[in-house]
């Protein structure tokens, strides 16, 4: 008889605590027979297995097919291997968690309630009948509780509740779904709900507080609801009354409101829900989707002037039993706009007070704050518009190599940063507007808690080249005093450089078409309508939207009424200045004022796509003032139709010593002149769209011929724009080009930071090397 077994000693990094991966290893030693171990340390999980050879290969085997839906392995490593008395095999256990430091540790993001924990609460026998704080190492939160790593109850919010005997229970069986999770509750000893008044009163705890929370909605009062990551305010969507009034209050008139709504069903009854959008709706993720109306003369209070509805589905076990008496409700941020989300009840009373008339919440504190992520479908792809919860901290894997540690601090607008750590990149949540002194607070918060969780330092800085930027300047303080090499990166090579490392092209040679509102040219101008041609490392500017003044600089981008007399200026000279005069009745002293800025050639010059749609924008008469960013060009968009139907517009290129230029004057001077003669807005939009689309396919097409580059990357915030991220790609593949974009980033501004940090890193080996 052979008396001799194996014990194999394995390194697990990866998405391996917090997900259920320990539980999973010790349900399958029972399972196959395998004696050992596994515990977190600061490197991943350290996995002990003690007995045959053909155990422990089978072990291995439904390790990889059965993990759980949250886990990645990214390397299983085997550190040792020893021959032993089989008799000094011993069962399977979890180990205690050794030492401090996560160097390859990576959290998980804050996850969905399971359909099981959902059906338990709804079961009028199961202890946590209604509970809600139910979750299981399948779901719950995660990201947002946790302090520090390794993952361990201790090290998170949930530390100060203590588990009563039944949940402790469950915490040590291997057979339950509640084995080893860290948030696990129930309603003797875990978090409580309590309802307090404008005034910051207890009204009710528990059960109490749900009922009379619903009471407030149902008669148009607004709350503030405690979330996973912040708080949301809260309103009864179909009491236009109780909205307008949260308009007022929040000092937002126009913006588009979220909607949670109570159920997949509802979500298809209010929206057209596309397959894809409802598996991102249903996704553990939860995130908000940007679908189709059904019906666009429903509710015009929440999304005025859009023809899509942002919806997402009740994702904690408090939205599903708040939302049982409602179809749905307004779930939007609660902050005032330009600051970060609030996260606790003192922030409510400091920053928010007057604002909500009662206040839903619980003794379990947020440690990082995370707003919602936002999706849009586009092409049959997901488009990201805002990458935050259910996505943070998750890193995305590239193909580049090296060792270095290389913080991207990126842009001013839709903030973020992110860390390089070897061949994994950790973009953080969306952080707000750095324009706003609370915004840089928190930013640097979570900048602190990103380098404590990760338990590294960086080796390498990289920030834009905007001198104003607070990125920017704190990047240059930070180098000053640690010494830290820093690389200044330029706005759109960023976004090139970002979505050539997410599709695995970062040292591929590509052009880039990158369209968005503001970035610093290398020139001092206000760059934004780019096609540059480089790898992830550098590029060169090979041709741009024709340049125009912005009158009043900041000023024009809140006064899309300006661009439009720019335009108009530029198109038809004199001409155009008095079809402004008939365009814009009651603006005569601001035009003079205008013309007098344009014959002087004051104010910074611009290649900006996103300023060329505030100014059609107005032209057409769709927004001449904006009261949120992108106003103008999103009610363009939402007025455009079927561009196969469309008239196209002309246009003109050239090159020019600088590069290849598009000079849209052509079309401006064609979209007036069809204006004038009563066209429609929603026709004259679609021409637009169908024209910009053309022209710039055949912009990138003409330098791809001269300069022999067959691929492209597209990148920017105009690609937030449904149309554009439509046709323009299939209009660039049909003339033989290949055509990346976005696939885990977002192509607004929250990728700078990802291509700073990818660009940095490479410039950063090349001077090494």
């Amino acid at each position: 008889m052979d008396n001799r077994a194996l014990e194999r000693r394995f390194l697990v990094e990866g998405v391996v605590q917090g997900v259920g991966f320990r539980p999973l290893c010790a349900r399958i030693a029972a399972r196959v027979g395998v004696g050992g171990s596994v515990r977190n340390v600061p490197e991943g999980v350290e996995l002990v297995l003690r007995g045959k050879p053909r155990q422990i290969e089978l072990f291995l085997e439904l390790l990889r097919e059965e993990l759980p839906p949250l886990a990645r392995i990214d390397s299983l490593r085997e550190v040792e291997s020893r021959e032993i008395e089989a008799k000094t095999v011993h069962p399977f256990e979890i180990g205690e968690s050794r030492g401090e430091g996560n160097r390859g540790v990576i959290p998980p993001p804050d996850v969905r309630l399971c359909s099981d924990c959902l059906r338990e609460m709804m079961d009028p026998s199961d202890r946590r009948h209604r509970y809600p704080f139910i979750n299981c190492t399948d779901c719950g939160p995660r990201f947002t509780i946790i302090k520090s790593l390794p993952y361990d109850r201790k090290n998170t919010t949930m530390a100060a509740f203590e588990m009563c005997e039944a949940c402790s229970g469950e915490y040590h069986d291997p057979l339950s779904r509640r084995y080893h999770a860290q948030p696990n509750a129930c309603p003797r000893c875990g978090p409580r709900l309590r309802l307090l008044s404008a005034e910051g009163k207890l009204v009710a705890e528990g059960e109490d507080a749900l009922s009379e929370a619903k009471s407030y909605l149902a008669r148009g009062n607004i709350g503030a609801v405690k979330g996973l990551g912040g708080f949301h305010l809260a309103v009864d969507p179909s009491k236009e009354g109780a909205v307008l009034e949260l308009r007022r209050r929040k000092g937002r008139p126009h913006k588009p409101f979220a909607l949670m709504v109570r159920s997949i069903e509802v979500a298809r009854a209010l929206c057209k829900i596309t397959p894809l959008e409802e598996r991102e709706l249903l996704s553990f993720r939860a995130p908000i989707v940007l679908a189709e109306k059904r019906d666009p003369s429903l509710w015009p209070w929440v999304a005025p002037g859009q023809r899509r509805f942002g919806v997402m589905l009740p994702y904690t076990p408090l939205h599903h039993l708040l939302m049982e008496d409602f179809e749905a409700l307004v779930m939007t941020s609660a902050n005032v706009s330009g600051e970060p989300i609030a996260k606790d009840e003192e922030e409510i009373w400091r920053h928010l007070r007057g604002l909500v008339d009662f206040v839903l919440s619980h003794d379990r504190p947020i440690h990082v704050r995370c707003d919602d992520s936002v999706e849009l479908e586009a092409g049959g792809k997901v488009v990201l518009v805002r990458r935050s919860r259910g996505y943070v901290p998750s890193p995305l894997r590239l193909e580049l190599g090296g060792d270095e540690v290389v913080l991207g601090l990126g842009a001013e607008e839709k903030a973020t940063f992110s860390l390089l750590k070897g061949s994994l990149l950790f973009p953080s949540q969306y952080l707000g507007d750095l324009k706003d002194q609370r915004t840089v607070d928190n930013y640097s918060s979570v900048l602190e808690h990103f380098l404590k969780l990760f338990d590294v330092q960086p080796d390498v800085l990289a920030c834009d080249l905007h001198p104003r930027y607070v990125s920017t300047q704190l990047g240059e303080e930070l180098s000053r005093i640690s010494g830290i090499p820093l690389f200044r990166v330029q706005h759109h090579h960023a976004h090139l450089a970002a979505c050539l490392a997410e599709n695995g092209m970062a040292r591929e040679k590509a052009l880039g078409l990158i369209l968005d509102g503001t970035g610093y040219g290398e020139d001092g101008s206000v760059w934004g309508g780019e096609l540059l041609l480089g790898d992830a490392s550098s590029s060169i500017r090979v041709g741009h939207l024709l340049g125009t003044p912005m009158p009043g600089g900041e000023a024009a981008i809140k006064n899309p009424y300006r661009m439009a007399v720019s335009y108009l200026h530029a198109s038809m000279g004199e001409r155009g200045l008095e079809v402004a005069s008939a365009l814009f009745e009651g603006r005569e002293r601001e035009l003079s004022i205008l013309k007098a800025i344009l014959e002087r050639n004051l104010g910074p010059i611009t290649t900006s796509c996103g300023r060329l749609f505030d100014g059609v924008s107005a032209l057409l008469g769709i927004r001449e003032q904006i009261t949120y960013e992108a106003q103008a060009a999103m009610e363009l968009e939402a007025l455009c139709g079927d561009l196969e139907e469309a008239d196209p517009l002309p246009y003109g290129m050239r090159w020019e010593d600088k590069g290849l230029v598009l000079d849209w004057r052509p079309t401006i001077e064609a979209l007036v002149e069809r204006r004038l003669r009563g066209e429609g807005k929603d026709k004259l939009s679609s021409s637009f769209h169908l024209t910009l689309c053309r022209a710039l396919r055949d912009m990138v097409l003409e330098a791809s011929k001269e300069l022999g580059v067959r691929r492209v990357c597209l990148s920017g915030g105009v690609f937030f724009n449904k149309v554009m991220s439509e046709r323009l790609p299939r209009e660039l593949e049909r003339v033989g080009l290949t055509v990346l974009t976005h696939r885990h980033l977002s192509p607004g501004d929250e990728c700078v930071s990802a291509g700073q940090a990818v660009a940095a890193a490479l410039r950063s080996s090349r001077t090494r090397g």
